[in-house]
């Protein structure tokens, strides 16, 4: 902060003799980040949903730092993971993890509460069902998926030798 007294007070009152200071400078300490505010200020979410997170940077005067980048990051990523550079989070099981903001080596978290999920495994299950399931060749069987916990894709292996 830079100040500029532009008259003079003495015991006197003001000098009205013409003679002013328009000269003195009071610098302060330097600005430097000092705290993180992140928002929401805390979180509650089900597995399957996300939501995304803001931060704010200030001085130590409280003074708003703008153009400021945050790294993020997330304290159990079973939990629930987040995207580095935007906050978006997602939950992924129950349980609870911090939600960080970081910058110049400065931190800022609020605590995220994910309910639901088995708070843990997610392996894909493979459960199909079959509208006919004998006959003769040339045999056409349209199956119905029924998996849990989203493969990503499946393999089919007719003669069961792996």
């Amino acid at each position: 902060h830079t100040f500029k007294v532009l008259a003079y007070w003495n015991t006197a009152g003001w000098d009205n003799i013409g003679f002013y200071i328009d000269n003195i400078w009071i610098i302060a300490d330097e600005e430097v980040l000092s705290v993180i505010n992140v928002t929401p200020s805390e979180a509650e979410l089900s597995v399957g949903e996300s939501t995304t997170f803001s931060a704010d940077a200030y001085t130590q005067y409280r003074e708003h730092l703008t153009d400021t980048t945050f790294t993020w990051s997330s304290s159990n990523e079973s939990v629930g993971t987040i995207n580095s550079n935007t906050g978006l989070f997602s939950a992924l099981s129950g349980g609870t993890t911090n939600v960080n903001a970081t910058a110049e080596s400065v931190s800022g978290s609020v605590r995220v509460a994910v309910s639901g999920g088995s708070g843990g495994d997610k392996t894909p299950v493979a459960n199909f069902t079959a509208d006919v399931t004998s006959g003769n060749a040339p045999l056409t069987v349209n199956f119905t998926d029924q998996s849990t916990n989203s493969p990503l894709s499946w393999t089919w292996d007719f003669e069961n030798d792996g």
